[in-house]
């Protein structure tokens, strides 16, 4: 018996380990980090093309990828914690995706904001992580798989930015739909501990509960952490 709930124990404590990630923005009420640079088409308050399956919510991102860039990037910013659980297989990275077609690359990699230039590759780059689309014009839930360390000697705790590439190394303007970005644990959270206020619909920080459609002048949707 005691074998028996040891062995329930030990899984318990594994599940809480692999989904032990913070979602980093949900295009509703979650956002984390700071849009930075991004190679093509972004429009984060989109109307979800397909409320079913993986991801019933009503908004969603959509992007359409820069033809003429061949890694096309989103870049995210924002310290993380510790990453030696993504690293070592412990912790992983999630996203949801809605894709073109099915067996497109999608890559996370993480980085030293300070140290990683666009034209200095590998420096800065701490970690690397893949997955694959399996069906064309459906959600699916993908969870990334490490790769690759490109720079070793960026320390797991000095990586502040996420970028994210649909399709890397190839040139073509699809388009694809994503929410839900569980990522790293932010390594100090403003809103960590902070009460939801009920009466504040957009206060650009801990209180987004309501989203936007159509603005005449353009809303920077940039978060300061």
């Amino acid at each position: 018996m005691k074998k028996i709930y040891s062995l329930l124990f030990f899984l318990a404590i594994a599940g809480t380990a692999l989904q032990a990630q913070q979602v980093w923005d949900n295009f509703e009420d979650i956002r984390k980090g700071t849009y930075g640079f991004i190679s093509g088409t972004f429009i984060p308050y989109n109307g979800n093309p397909d409320q079913s399956g993986a991801n019933t919510s009503l908004v969603a991102a959509a992007y359409t990828r820069n033809p003429a860039e061949a890694f096309d990037v989103i870049i995210l910013d924002g310290l993380m914690a510790d990453l030696s659980d993504y690293v070592s297989g412990a912790k992983q990275l999630s996203i949801d995706v809605w894709s073109p077609a099915a067996g497109k690359t999608v890559q996370i990699t993480l980085e030293n904001s300070t140290l990683a230039m666009p034209a200095n590759f590998p420096t800065g780059r701490h970690s690397v992580y893949l997955a694959t689309t399996t069906v064309a014009n459906q959600w699916e839930t993908l969870t990334f798989n490490f790769d690759n360390q490109p720079d070793p000697s960026v320390s797991s705790t000095s990586v502040d930015r996420i970028v994210l590439l649909f399709d890397p190394n190839t040139n073509n303007a699809d388009t694809y739909y994503w929410d839900n970005l569980r990522a790293p644990e932010l390594a100090d959270d403003p809103c960590d501990g902070v009460a939801p206020d009920d009466m504040v619909l957009q206060d650009f920080e801990c209180n987004q509960s309501t989203y936007f459609t159509f603005s005449h002048a353009g809303v920077n949707f940039r978060r300061v952490v």
